[in-house]
């Protein structure tokens, strides 16, 4: 029986820093929302979807709204804690005040996340983690220049609901 819930409901928020063309980034606030479904006690899929701020000092700043579609692993399934890392593909677009930066509409990224999830309770996780985005272009921040793509960073605390599956869990206490 799995340790969780088979579907989980989450919210997710921290600093985005970017990595892109300008000089100078500043962490920005971002947050986003989770769906979490459980494969089995080690896999699971997930869709997040958040809005943030990338910034850096002068004179860059576009509000955006990303979404993914990732698949995770659980490195201790039945433990309250357990180190765990996704990655997955999604997109990125500029939002607000038309787009004053990005070259294109929407841009393709690849995403990844590695941190911890602690439970406090068999339906209550709690996560603290980092992640990367990728973009598929150079565009992103509207200056397409040297070898790589625009990129972002994220620093994420995080709290998840699982739903019962009906299967008493089995999440050790005493670890």
């Amino acid at each position: 029986a799995p340790s969780r819930g088979n579907f989980g409901v989450g919210v997710t928020s921290g600093p985005v820093l970017v990595d892109g063309d300008y000089p100078d980034a500043v962490p920005s606030p971002f947050g986003e929302l989770q769906l979490k479904w459980n494969m089995n006690p080690s896999w699971y899929l997930t869709m997040n979807g958040g809005f943030g701020t990338l910034k850096t000092k002068e004179p860059y700043e576009a509000n955006y709204f990303d979404m993914d579609l990732s698949v995770g692993y659980r490195l201790l399934p039945f433990d309250k804690y357990t180190p765990f890392f996704r990655t997955g593909i999604g997109f990125i677009t500029e939002i607000g005040k038309g787009q004053r930066y990005s070259t294109a509409t929407v841009f393709p990224k690849l995403a990844s996340e590695a941190g911890f999830e602690f439970l406090p309770h068999p339906k209550l996780g709690i996560t603290l983690s980092a992640g990367n985005a990728i973009t598929f272009g150079d565009g992103f921040d509207g200056i397409e220049q040297g070898r790589f793509w625009d990129m972002y960073w994220q620093g994420r605390i995080g709290i998840m609901y699982y739903f019962s599956s009906g299967k008493k869990s089995k999440v050790s206490p005493s670890k």
